[in-house]
């Protein structure tokens, strides 16, 4: 809350300015605004969307400054512990995203995102992230009046509910396309379960019926999907999606599609 827009803009040019400047050798290193803007991109810091989504901004902007590089593996397991911690997801998606983005497509991005993996369990964490954003934002519907639009409301984080959704699937496809990952049959079962059998808007059941034809066609075969065959001894058990009662279809009659 110190900071507004043109004190934010201060900071970012500031650190422009220094980040180059550093003598070559000395320890440790200043990073500047690239710290701060990390804080203030983070749900838990209550700046308004608008200075996190300049924060944000400028941090990306700050880590593709070659003087930057060594941090940007740092924010990339950053942004993975807040995935593994349930906390700040669609901007630490999103940041995830272009970090690796910074470097060419191929090998370099592929590595980045199975080295993530394999230190966070990234794509485990992910899928336990959306069964609980999915019970969180069930929660919240609850207590909304009915003929609320929940594609429109804010039922956790910072952003309404379809874009949230949105924007996990845009990241799943991300990790699928750039990488050697593949899901389980688990995965795919808590995926169908979390936003087609229980959806909180046919909107939201669409998106993923859309991702799935989308995977499927992707390169003519479903080739992000594990086959059918796929040994499943000793896959990690994932939480399933618990529903009190049925949503009112009250709640999604005006919904309307948003990404």
């Amino acid at each position: 809350q110190d900071y507004d827009q043109e004190v934010l803009t201060f900071v970012y040019h500031l650190s422009l300015l220094a980040l180059p400047k550093q003598v070559e050798g000395n320890s440790p290193k200043r990073w500047y605004g690239v710290d701060i803007m990390w804080r203030l991109m983070q749900d838990s810091d209550q700046s308004s969307p608008a200075i996190a989504n300049k924060a944000a901004t400028y941090l990306l902007n700050l880590l593709q400054v070659p003087e930057c590089a060594t941090q940007r593996q740092t924010y990339l397991d950053l942004c993975a512990e807040n995935v593994v911690a349930c906390r700040s997801i669609p901007q630490s998606l999103n940041m995830m995203q272009s970090i690796v983005e910074i470097y060419p497509h191929g090998k370099r991005q592929r590595a980045l995102i199975e080295s993530l993996d394999q230190r966070h369990k990234l794509l485990d964490a992910f899928m336990h992230e959306l069964v609980a954003y999915k019970q969180t934002a069930t929660d919240k519907a609850h207590t909304l009046p009915a003929g609320t639009d929940l594609n429109q409301s804010v039922l956790a984080g910072r952003a309404p509910h379809l874009v949230q959704i949105g924007q996990r699937l845009d990241f799943l496809t991300f990790l699928l396309s750039s990488s050697s990952l593949m899901l389980s049959i688990p995965q795919v079962d808590t995926l169908w379960n979390t936003l087609v059998v229980h959806p909180l808007t046919s909107e939201e059941r669409e998106s993923c019926f859309v991702w799935f034809e989308h995977t499927r066609l992707r390169e003519g075969a479903s080739s992000s999907l594990a086959p059918v065959g796929t040994p499943l001894i000793g896959a990690p058990s994932i939480p399933t999606l618990s529903v009190s009662r049925p949503l009112s279809t009250r709640h999604s009659r005006h919904s309307h599609r948003t990404v």
